[in-house]
């Protein structure tokens, strides 16, 4: 499937569709073969809620950033993960971010989320939205996902179409 290629070519996709679609089909294909070819630990697979997190085989973004959903503080939740070397390791490692519901997250936790990737990475890869890592995401409608390098997938159930929404060509 093309959008999996251009996922896996290293370019961040929004999954954007009515139910039904086949969002999270895709998001499961893209999963499993990004598992196969980067590793288990290359993949991280966040969801807000926990059942959805359960269903797509991945973790809360608290339980990524080990905190609670209480109101930390992003430069708390960076000391946390600097002196844990194993939730230092699995932030590091990660080269695809994919998150499954992404309209349900709320906006200071992608803040915190990007916020540790970005302090965690090499000083040359700062500068890069989520430090270079790729993102995938899965949202029922378009204005749930910032633009910035974002290609955007859009079904209808049987077709999928894709759009460029920072000018390159899909």
């Amino acid at each position: 499937m093309q959008v999996a290629r251009y996922v896996l070519g290293g370019r961040n996709v929004a999954a954007v569709g009515a139910a039904g679609c086949g969002k999270s089909t895709l998001l499961s294909l893209i999963v499993s073969v990004a598992r196969r070819k980067l590793g288990d630990d290359a993949v991280v697979v966040v969801a807000w809620a926990g059942s959805a997190a359960q269903l797509v085989g991945g973790q809360t973004v608290s339980s990524l950033l080990r905190v609670s959903v209480g109101d930390v503080c992003k430069e708390r939740i960076l000391s946390r993960i600097l002196s844990n070397p194993e939730a230092k390791r699995a932030i590091t490692a990660a080269r695809l971010v994919v998150i499954d519901e992404a309209p349900t997250i709320p906006g200071r936790w992608f803040d915190r989320l990007e916020y540790v990737f970005r302090r965690i990475a090499l000083p040359t890869m700062q500068c890069r939205p989520f430090c270079g890592r790729t993102v995938f995401g899965k949202c029922p409608h378009l204005f749930s996902f910032p633009a910035a390098g974002i290609f955007v997938c859009w079904g209808n159930g049987d077709l999928c179409f894709l759009y460029a929404l920072d000018g390159q060509e899909a």
